[in-house]
């Protein structure tokens, strides 16, 4: 019986991140975490309390607590550029629309100065994330193998410190920050030090107020005085 309840807990807590992290910072109660377990197990033959009583004895690993709150001290230290009017192009994949792309950039027929032309080579698909003033131009360049197009996007940027590249639980906590307040992602991707979050334009105000509050709180819990602000740089 005991062995059957360890597993229950530790399943609960394995299959929700969010209520391990809770669980690991004492914000859910063991009677609480108890009337959770069986109501999502009502096979089971256990006892609330019991269950309760394995639970306390359980010991809270400090290991998640610590992985949030090193996340945010690299998100203390993060700034956020932020460019509007985007969109996400998906092409088709092959050899042809390689070459298409190879030779455009080699004439500097799609990139010049600071035109935005970011290439994600997927399974089975190309996509591509362009501004919309040169739209009508990469759509002259690659008539025909443009599967669809989703406009009026907007990409957050965050800009990490070194460090973020040995620190896990940073695009976690972007996740869940922008997922609990319902902002869909377009796409999302790193590269090094940047983390790139491309939303629909109808989120773009929301995810903006929703990361430069994130920021904020993050300086807080990490001890920072410092009241310049992480925003660096937002494009029309």
């Amino acid at each position: 019986m005991e062995q059957n309840m360890n597993y229950l807990i530790k399943k609960a807590l394995e299959d929700d991140p969010v209520l391990k992290i809770g669980f690991e910072r004492n914000l859910i109660s063991a009677t609480s975490l108890a009337k959770h377990i069986m109501n999502n197990n009502p096979g089971e033959d256990i006892k609330h309390e019991s269950l309760r009583t394995a639970i306390r004895r359980l010991k809270r690993s400090k290991k998640e607590s610590n992985l949030f709150h090193s996340a945010q001290d690299i998100l203390a230290k993060s700034y956020l550029h932020v460019r509007s009017n985007m969109v996400k192009l998906e092409f088709k994949k092959d050899e042809s629309t390689l070459h298409l792309i190879n030779k455009s950039f080699k004439i500097n027929e799609v990139y010049n100065n600071n035109d935005l032309f970011r290439l994600i080579k997927g399974h089975t698909v190309l996509h591509a994330i362009v501004e919309e003033i040169n739209l009508d131009k990469i759509f002259d360049l690659f008539h025909g193998k443009i599967i669809r197009s989703h406009k009026g996007l907007s990409e957050f940027i965050i800009a990490m410190p070194f460090e973020s590249r040995e620190t896990p639980g940073v695009l976690l906590t972007l996740v869940n920050e922008l997922s609990m307040n319902h902002i869909n992602f377009v796409q999302a991707h790193s590269c090094g030090e940047e983390i790139n979050i491309i939303v629909d334009g109808k989120d773009s105000q929301k995810c903006f107020n929703l990361l430069s509050n994130l920021f904020e709180r993050c300086k807080i819990n990490s001890g920072m005085v410092d009241n310049s602000s992480n925003i660096i740089e937002v494009e029309a």
